[in-house]
């Protein structure tokens, strides 16, 4: 291998370098304010869904004293119920999570989110409100 073949290599590797590590906040796949009206729609969608999730298990499930979901007409825990507040609790307390994140990788924010979103309450958590 010859010197110019050496440091067109190595001009090569440095350009690749640069392009996936320094430059990745310089790096836009699309328009940052189409970006965040898409984030701010999965937001509105996904808290009116828990909103509906949670009117519905109010009107169809109670808590029983043992904090379980029940069906409000049998008396019988009800995996529905269960996985409709549980699904209503994973929207509530992770999404905006994930929205900072979106924001931090979409490189419209400068602050970095935890590594790990925050974790879900317990399905009997509704009970206590």
């Amino acid at each position: 291998m010859t010197k110019l073949q050496i440091v067109g290599w190595l001009f090569l590797g440095a350009l690749c370098a640069f392009l996936m590590g320094c430059a990745k906040p310089l790096v836009s796949i699309r328009d940052p304010k189409v970006y965040e009206q898409e984030l701010d729609y999965n937001t509105m969608v996904q808290q009116q869904g828990v909103d509906l999730l949670l009117s519905w298990a109010t009107e169809h499930c109670e808590c029983n004293a043992a904090k379980e979901w029940v069906d409000k007409d049998t008396g019988e825990v009800s995996d529905l119920c269960m996985r409709s507040v549980y699904h209503a609790l994973v929207v509530r307390f992770r999404e905006p999570w994930h929205t900072e994140m979106a924001l931090y990788l979409g490189s419209l924010s400068e602050e970095k989110p935890d590594s790990d979103p925050p974790e879900v309450p317990v399905v009997s958590f509704l009970c206590e409100e």
